[in-house]
């Protein structure tokens, strides 16, 4: 017997060998003998076509032709399928074959060839694979991030520089991150902010539109929006510290924002007056060294038209990195918005209201990217209508903002509070509502497939889950730490809050556990939830307004600390017993926010009751000192001084293991030499201000590129944004005369009208900073230097938005 089995074409030699046990039947196996076979080559494969053309990774692609039998591997353009995921189906004519494999991962554009014993075909077609977002990084809902923390996105191919830039990170205490360094490093997008860090506690909303595109310019298959909360640091969970500050009558609601810029929360009221107020106040935070502090009240009409301003929420609108304000007027059912303008620190400013009709007496506000189009849009409950208003936002730029008309979609009987959050995780924002009337929550699945003007159809009819009576207001958050976000109501006429924990089971698919009550104040009317005493996870607080009507008779906001052990359930014992903190008379809301820069959360209230008029703060008793983080820069400005210098000036809110920061120039933006070197402060909780003078340009050029290279103890080093500079024409508007000082003054003429707040900084040569001298409106004059030392020195003038800088020298 010969047994062969050929692979390959060519010849098989065997020798055949008797396998008879008979002598008898020796003569029919002549062993020995030699047997050749010739084995006929097999047939070359051919490819007639590939089903489908595009798809993701995971998709099922059938290649079929000729000859396919047999294939041993699929090749997209040069990456191979996996061999499990490569499969063979004979055609029913038997000569023809298709061959089906999953697309793998990596696959790039270009045609598909299949391999077998026969050889490699290869189609004239190709395969167009979608360029996708594969990951990213704080994950959805990721609870305890740092506020230094970058946003890692990973794309299916690369990404152009230009492109990258559309992804929008919104900071809801700070604004759009419109300054945050961005780096491509070719399919992986590196956002890390700046000028800021996170603040502890808020929520930061990541927005991927479908205007990110690869190379060849194909838009992102998947556009994506995600949250994750900051983590806060050294909360305990008690608090004191109590200030009081006096607003207009009745201030129904508050926010906390960082509205000038200068790296602290300020404070932004609505006066409600009880359904009669016209005007919103601004707190400016004007704390230094961890002891906070308040301007008196700075007033803004809600604009002719508009009459009882009761909820108030911020976001940045036209994206230019300044919060703007809006406001919800339930006596005129419509919406004043605010834009921003102001032009510093300390300078707060807004251009007059805009107003946008919503509908009937819009209680609940809430701002967020419902469309994914990387702006943010504008969400009321409308609680006179049993609707939520939806207002998309159609700015076209910095300074321009505008929405479209309102849409409304039905909710639950009574709706007063709503907010936006992705509760099945299909990367798009669903609405929420609290119906105090229908003791519900609403849940309007968002169906929008690409940003467009909101239709009917761009969100399912709501779904009803039950609460306990007269639910207000929402939080949102994932309380149970499994990735979801949870809902919580607090029930004005129940004493409790409902917690709802999110169940649901995939996209299209929302649904919540039975409720689960926890006993509250009196009335409760606000919520917040906010990692109170630092241990990972979510507690609550309600303020509890009282019973009294409009004057509320309440005085205290009840906090329940989260409990939970293990992801997935929450019962009874979910959360601690209720504690109490003292605030003014009949609080309408609560907030938490860290108002002194030690890391954890404090507690703010507007007092709607009574007629004390005020808001309320209460400090979280920080369990150790603050921790710096590493180097966080306020501001870095570069300004030209004419055609012959440059001036740069920085400043840092807090520093940590900082050796200093090392000065660079470029020509082009893109090769940099290094200018000079000036020492940080090492580890610093406060302010620290830095400045250079760079008066050594280089000859035949107008624009030049700056940038910080700041430089750690350990040797590590983080760059900074660029700044570009245009060189002008030379101009004398600022001069010191002598240029040395040696009778212990500085001279100096301002050519213009000086500002009432008008001053010079001074500056070490190596940009250490020295001090202030306030000039006001003097602009022609001369300040004291006699307490500086012999060498030289950088002056910086400043009036209104007009800076100058100088060299000077005391002999």
């Amino acid at each position: 017997m010969v047994e062969f089995n050929p692979q390959e074409p060519g010849t098989v030699t065997a020798q055949a060998s008797s396998t008879s046990t008979d002598p008898e039947s020796s003569t029919a196996n002549n062993t020995g003998a030699v047997i050749t076979v010739f084995i006929a080559p097999a047939p070359a494969p051919s490819i007639a076509g590939i089903s489908p053309t595009s798809g993701p990774v995971g998709q099922t692609v059938t290649i079929t032709g000729n000859n396919l039998a047999n294939a041993t591997a699929v090749i997209f353009n040069g990456q191979t399928g996996s061999d499990d995921d490569v499969t063979v189906t004979p055609n029913a004519g038997g000569t023809n074959t298709s061959v089906s494999v999953t697309v793998p991962v990596g696959v790039t554009f270009g045609p598909i060839s299949v391999k077998t014993p026969g050889g490699v075909a290869t189609s004239t077609q190709t395969f167009t694979p979608p360029f996708a977002l594969t990951s990213f990084k704080p994950a959805n809902n990721e609870m305890t991030v740092a506020r230094n923390a970058s946003v890692v996105l990973s794309f299916s191919q690369n990404v152009p520089t230009a492109s990258a830039a559309r992804i929008r990170v919104f900071s809801s205490q700070v604004g759009s991150l419109s300054q945050a360094q961005v780096v491509v490093n070719n399919n992986v997008v590196t956002i890390t902010p700046a000028p800021f860090y996170f603040k502890p506690g808020e929520t930061v909303n990541v927005v991927v539109p479908n205007t990110v595109v690869n190379g060849s310019g194909q838009a992102i298959s998947n556009p994506q929006t995600f949250d994750f909360v900051v983590a806060t640091e050294n909360g305990t969970a008690s608090f004191g510290g109590a200030i009081e500050k006096t607003t207009n009558a009745n201030p129904a609601n508050e926010v906390l924002g960082d509205v000038d810029g200068d790296g602290k929360l300020d404070l932004i009221v609505t006066n409600y007056g009880n359904g009669s107020g016209t005007t919103i106040s601004i707190l400016r935070n004007t704390g230094t060294n961890g002891v906070p502090n308040f301007a008196n009240k700075q007033d803004f009409s809600v604009g002719t038209g508009a009459t009882g301003p009761y909820n108030i929420a911020i976001g940045d609108l036209d994206g230019d990195g300044k919060l703007d304000v809006v406001t919800s007027n339930d006596a005129t059912n419509n919406v004043s918005v605010f834009r921003n303008t102001s032009t510093g620190v300390g300078n707060i400013a807004f251009a007059a209201a805009q107003l946008i009709t919503v509908g009937a007496t819009p209680y609940g506000l809430f701002i967020g990217d419902v469309d994914g189009d990387a702006k943010q849009d504008i969400a009321t409950a409308n609680e006179g209508g049993n609707s939520v208003s939806i207002l998309r936002n159609t700015s076209t730029g910095t300074g321009n903002i505008s929405f479209a008309a309102k849409v409304d979609y039905t909710v639950g009987g009574g709706p007063y509070g709503v907010a936006i959050a992705d509760i099945d995780q299909d990367g798009k924002q669903d609405i929420i509502s609290a119906n105090s009337t229908g003791n519900s929550i609403s849940v309007l699945r968002n169906l929008i497939t690409a940003p467009g003007a909101f239709v009917a159809a761009s969100f399912a009819t709501k779904v009803d889950f039950t609460t306990a009576g007269f639910p207000v207001t929402l939080g949102v958050g994932d309380l149970d730490s499994d990735g979801r976000p949870d809902v919580v109501s607090s029930n004005n006429r129940g004493n409790n809050v409902s917690v709802l924990r999110n169940i649901s089971t995939g996209v299209g698919n929302i649904a919540f556990a039975t409720k689960v009550d926890f006993t509250v104040g009196t009335g409760p009317a606000g919520i917040a939830l906010g990692d109170l005493n630092s241990d990972g996870k979510l507690d609550i607080a309600t303020s509890d307004y009282g019973s009294g009507g409009t004057t509320g008779g309440g005085n205290t906001v009840s906090i329940r600390l989260n409990q939970i052990s293990a992801p997935g359930t929450i019962t009874a014992a979910s959360f601690g017993a209720r504690a109490t903190v003292t605030v003014g008379s009949g609080p309408n809301n609560v907030l938490l926010g860290d108002l002194d820069g030690d890391g954890d959360l404090d507690i703010v209230t507007a007092n709607q009751g009574g007629t004390g008029n005020t808001t309320s703060v209460r400090i979280n008793a920080t369990s150790l000192p603050p921790q710096p983080l590493p180097v966080e820069l306020i501001n870095f400005v570069a300004q030209a001084e004419g055609r012959n210098s440059v001036s740069l000036t920085w400043a840092t809110a807090q520093e940590k293991h900082n050796a200093g920061f090392v000065v660079e120039r470029s020509t082009d933006g893109k090769q940099f030499a290094d200018l000079g070197y000036v020492a940080g402060n090492g580890t610093a909780t406060v302010r620290h201000d830095y400045a250079w003078l760079d008066d050594k340009l280089p000859a035949g050029v107008s624009t030049l590129y700056y940038r910080l290279r700041q430089l750690d103890s350990d040797g590590t080093a983080t760059t900074s944004v660029i700044r570009t500079v245009s060189l002008g024409a030379a101009t004398a508007g600022f001069q010191v005369f002598p240029t040395s000082s040696v009778d212990g003054k500085l001279h100096y003429r301002f050519t213009g009208a000086a500002s009432e707040d008008a001053y010079l900084d001074i500056y070490t040569l190596t940009g250490q900073y020295l001090g202030r001298r306030v000039v006001g409106t003097l602009s022609n004059g001369a300040v004291s230097v006699s307490d500086l030392a012999a060498g030289g020195y950088i002056v910086r003038y400043t009036s209104g938005d007009k800076s100058y800088a100088s060299r000077f020298f005391v002999r």
